[in-house]
């Protein structure tokens, strides 16, 4: 299966190397950035790599430097080979990332609300009664799956402002062909609303995990499964536990997720993990299995500046890379055995196809968006494939997302 490296109009690819190095533009919002309606907070890219500041006393972190040199032992020759490969392709005028707009550090602030810390507030106020309304928000058309709403959003309704808590644990639904803005009151903001992107023919569902995994449920089997999940879980690390604006998860809490209830069968889930061994082995040796999921692919983000990596390889503190493990559901014994017809053989061949192991380049934005996976996985599902998003930090066109920050991403202004 080959990939054209004819840049699409829409297409975050901007080259495959013939030995299967994507070169991929970071920023989600592509389709945002082709429409000149909206002005998009989106971070240039960073020109040069960072200089990080090594541990002066090596004994002080040694256990991590263990666990870095562990992944990193797997690593480095592949991506210093996967980096050269990609310099040699695109040559020395070729372009390492799409144009990004300056927008400047005033338009970054809009992203600053909380909406993790939002939510655990608002949650503990429901606990003690408050915020009991529930009734029906009427946009357009309105479905409703026990507890849970889905809104079609019409093409174009600036005047429309929700209160947050009225969105809160509910999916909202943009099913036109077009993208649309959703304004919503915060409390605490100086502004009156802030308006939001949703992509067309998207989904969200803005609320934690633990409470919603109801929701879930439901949702997975309204649409009889998923054929591609994606999770982005909140790592826990020292870093993010100092700050206020980034809440992690106990990795155990992983458990409550059924991502192989939600799955169809041969259904695909690509996990962004950290360079910290534990949670690698953790994934592939625990999560896959009680999700009755197989291990068939490790691929990799190197974040690169013009060419190089964003700080240096070898660095004991960091790495300038994220792994990303890709499991598929097992198929049941009962279909294992059957005789395979031919829709089913044709997508089992896709999988086939799919690389074990992968390099995608790409400049990084800041606010830890990560690459988009669903137009490098799409070649090995079927093509109306129902893809979901979970621990989302944004919305993508064509996916169902869902996470206490989906909407952290997708602040709009005139």
């Amino acid at each position: 299966m080959s990939t054209s490296n004819q840049l699409h109009s829409k297409s975050n690819i901007l080259h495959t190397t013939e030995s299967g190095t994507t070169l991929i533009d970071v920023p989600l919002k592509r389709d945002v950035l082709h429409s000149l309606k909206y002005n998009v907070p989106i971070s240039s890219p960073p020109k040069y790599p960072y200089v990080l500041a090594e541990p002066k006393k090596l004994g002080s972190t040694l256990a991590q430097t263990e666990e870095l040199h562990k992944l990193h032992t797997r690593w480095k020759d592949v991506l210093e080979n996967a980096l050269l490969d990609m310099k040699n392709a695109i040559g020395e005028s070729g372009r390492w990332c799409c144009e990004r707009p300056e927008t400047g550090e005033e338009s970054l602030e809009l992203i600053d609300f909380n909406f993790g810390d939002w939510a655990w507030n608002l949650e503990s106020m429901r606990s003690m009664g408050c915020f009991q309304n529930t009734s029906v928000l009427e946009l357009s058309s309105i479905q409703s799956f026990l507890i849970m709403l889905i809104f079609s959003i019409p093409g174009d309704f600036t005047e429309n402002v929700f209160d947050i808590d009225s969105i809160y644990s509910r999916v909202v639904a943009n099913n036109s062909s077009t993208g649309t803005t959703l304004s919503i009151s915060i409390p605490g903001r100086n502004q009156q609303y802030s308006r939001y992107y949703i992509p067309a023919h998207s989904a969200f569902l803005l609320a934690r995990f633990q409470p919603t995994i109801g929701h879930m449920n439901i949702y997975a089997s309204s649409v009889n499964g998923f054929d591609l999940l994606i999770l982005d879980p909140p790592w826990p690390n020292k870093s993010a536990s100092r700050g206020s604006k980034y809440r992690t998860i106990d990795v155990f809490d992983l458990y409550q997720l059924r991502i192989g209830h939600w799955l169809r069968e041969g259904g695909l889930v690509a996990v962004w993990c950290t360079t910290k061994t534990k949670f690698n082995n953790f994934t592939k040796e625990k999560l896959f299995p009680a999700w009755g999921v197989d291990l068939i692919a490790e691929w990799v983000w190197l974040k690169a500046s013009y060419g190089e990596p964003v700080f240096n390889l070898d660095s004991l503190n960091r790495k300038p890379y994220e792994p990303i493990i890709i499991g598929r559901k097992r198929l049941d014994l009962p279909r294992r055995n059957r005789k395979r017809n031919k829709a089913e053989s044709k997508d089992i061949d896709h999988v086939s196809f799919l690389p074990d192991r992968k390099v995608l380049i790409g400049v990084p934005e800041k606010h830890s968006v990560k690459p988009n996976l669903i137009e490098l996985l799409g070649d090995f599902i079927s093509p109306n494939a129902v893809i979901g998003e979970v621990f989302a930090r944004n919305l993508t066109s064509g996916c169902f997302s869902w996470g206490d920050q989906v909407l952290q991403h997708q602040s709009v202004r005139e």
